[in-house]
């Protein structure tokens, strides 16, 4: 599968190879596809209502947690792929409203930890699971957050910081 940071195949400086290879490495850990359809293409209203879609027909709590945890590690990389390709101020604002998304839906699973709570009594061992996805995931959207933060300049870098911080925070 292509990678989300393609290297050409001209000399690259340093530190841009080291942001490749980390998004690289970031993209691993997550165990994602191409991002594909990205936020500044119209059809990714289409993708974002199936996405609500499935949510809403995923029923497991557990499984419910994990599948958003999955869509937010796929709507990282579509908004770091999106500001690589384009650092444009329309580019940079569609991928704040994404990643604001990302932000509520940690903020969502932070006040159900109660619930999962229950739930371990019933079902340690995929509560268990779930704990370690959300850490190691945890990780890699760090690293995919901090080179969007490199892309970014001013009152778009102190906007995306405090995401990424919220989002420390609450998962």
């Amino acid at each position: 599968s292509p990678s989300v940071f393609s290297q050409s195949t001209t000399s690259v400086p340093q530190e841009s190879k080291e942001a490749t290879k980390s998004s690289e490495i970031a993209k691993a850990e997550y165990n994602l596809p191409y991002p594909g359809i990205l936020p500044d293409n119209p059809l990714y209203k289409i993708k974002s209502v199936l996405r609500l879609l499935q949510l809403a027909m995923t029923f497991d709590p557990l499984q419910k947690a994990s599948l958003l945890i999955s869509q937010d590690n796929q709507k990282t990389l579509e908004t770091a792929e999106l500001i690589r390709k384009n650092s444009s101020l329309l580019t940079v604002n569609k991928s704040l409203l994404v990643l604001k998304e990302i932000e509520n839906d940690f903020s969502k699973l932070k006040s159900h930890i109660k619930d999962f709570a229950k739930l371990k009594e019933k079902n340690p061992k995929k509560v268990d699971e779930l704990i370690d996805r959300i850490i190691a995931n945890g990780v890699a959207r760090q690293t995919v957050f901090s080179e969007i933060e490199g892309m970014v300049y001013g009152d778009d870098f102190v906007r995306i910081e405090k995401i990424r911080t919220s989002v420390l925070k609450n998962g």
